[in-house]
């Protein structure tokens, strides 16, 4: 398995991922090949869409590892900015708005259906991969976008570092990123 690009796997990248099927237990593979590629390539989180498998499923591991299965947000507050980067979209960072906090209704490994509210730089980085899931890219909601190498990356992050704007005010965009 290896990242898919937006240059190269667009239209694949821009559908929107299925939900999973607990009956069939091929997800379980799914979850191992998304663990594979995240030690392989250095990437904290993925989105399983993003190594070729359109499911919702997203790996995450800060340290902790977490997978969530059929996430859906279910409330948001709050509004930070930050510099977004992302293996698919190759050198192209964005300035992003996301909510400081979301509370996602997920799956675990097991079937059991979760509840949790993330805050801060973990909240950006679900709605991220959540985003992914849906076919959206950080550059589609970016206020702006620049082709940056590693390096330039760092100081655009050093010169406008991640952002708190609030933590309680209702977040303003995307509305449609919530489930009905």
């Amino acid at each position: 398995m290896e990242l898919k690009n937006i240059f190269e796997d667009s239209e694949f990248l821009r559908q929107k991922s299925k939900e999973v099927s607990f009956s069939s237990k091929a997800f379980k593979k799914d979850i191992v090949c998304l663990e594979e590629v995240c030690k392989h390539t250095g990437c904290k989180s993925l989105s399983a869409i993003q190594i070729g498998i359109p499911k919702k499923i997203i790996y995450i591991n800060n340290g902790e590892q977490k997978v969530l299965i059929n996430p859906e947000i279910v409330s948001q507050k709050g509004e930070t900015k930050s510099w977004e980067y992302c293996p698919s979209c190759l050198e192209f960072a964005g300035f992003v708005s996301r909510p400081y906090e979301i509370e996602v209704e997920y799956y675990d490994e097991k079937g059991n259906l979760q509840s949790d509210i993330f805050e801060g730089k973990e909240a950006s980085t679900i709605a991220h991969e959540i985003d992914h899931l849906n076919g959206t890219f950080h550059v589609d909601i970016a206020e702006r976008i620049a082709n940056v190498s590693m390096d330039k990356l760092k100081k655009l992050r050093t010169e406008e570092p991640y952002t708190v704007i609030s933590q309680n005010n209702r977040y303003r965009q995307a509305p449609s990123r919530i489930k009905k």
